[in-house]
């Protein structure tokens, strides 16, 4: 969030919040695409967290008005996954590094995302049962669901071993310390093997596009992810292999 607002300090700190109107909103957006190179995305974000903190300060008292902001258009997602192949280079390359090659082997194995593993801790792990439940009881429910998902044969030996060797109550741990920040070090270890555009998140789709690849059904990557079956319909339909099958094999009957 930080990152996010400190356009917004330096554009427009010395401001008062009724001093934002459209004219200035489409100023701010134009600064920061076209002189600083950043997508639409990226300048919408700040206008969220600073709509939200506005609101916020409303509720305390501290604003009687939230002034309109006018947010930009969203950039269309990009559809990055890593085939195969390129999992496997990574995976070989953070062997240099066990903490960030086991953040990976969850991201790619439970379709987990980057919080939800970095607050893993080892009470939420049952390698008898071999199950993890990413939701602990005292953790307060969001939209970002956390589901209880089963541990593959994989993903159980790289856990074992982990187990074995662990000295914190954390499973991705960092010289004896809770590891709650791995993004610098996963991307330059990204880098050296030609993969700087897999982020954390990025395996995270890969693991759901490579489910679909293979036939497995939405409801069950659906069930894993811990999102709704119309929110992975939406993303990742197009990557099954019968996806509009039945339409174009229609078409091959009526041309014959």
């Amino acid at each position: 969030m930080l990152c996010a607002l400190r356009p917004i300090e330096k554009l427009w700190g010395d401001w008062y919040p009724r001093q934002i109107n459209r004219a200035q909103c489409r100023e701010f957006v134009r600064i920061r695409t076209e002189e600083d190179g950043v997508s639409n995305t990226t300048a919408k974000k700040s206008f969220d967290i600073l709509v939200a903190a506005m609101n916020h300060a409303r509720k305390e008292g501290l604003l009687t008005v939230v002034p309109f902001v006018e947010k930009p258009k969203e950039n269309p997602p990009r559809d990055k996954w890593a085939r195969p192949h390129e999992a496997k280079a990574l995976l070989a390359k953070l062997e240099e590094l066990p903490h960030l090659k086991l953040f990976a082997m969850l991201a790619l194995h439970t379709l987990s995302r980057k919080r939800a593993i970095l607050e893993l801790q080892w009470a939420q792990v049952d390698l008898e049962s071999r199950r993890i439940d990413f939701n602990p009881p005292d953790r307060q429910h969001t939209k970002k669901r956390r589901v209880p998902v089963p541990i593959n044969d994989s993903l159980l030996q790289a856990l074992t071993q982990a187990r074995e060797v662990a000295t914190t109550n954390h499973v991705i741990e960092w010289r004896g310390n809770p590891c709650y920040e791995i993004g610098r070090a996963f991307r330059n270890y990204a880098r050296e093997v030609n993969l700087g555009w897999i982020t954390p998140h990025v395996l995270r789709h890969t693991g759901a596009t490579l489910m679909v690849q293979n036939g497995v059904s939405m409801w069950e990557i659906a069930g894993i992810m811990g999102d709704k079956l119309e929110t992975v319909e939406k993303h990742y339909l197009k990557h099954h292999p019968d996806y509009l099958k039945d339409a174009t094999s229609a078409l091959d009957r009526i041309y014959a």
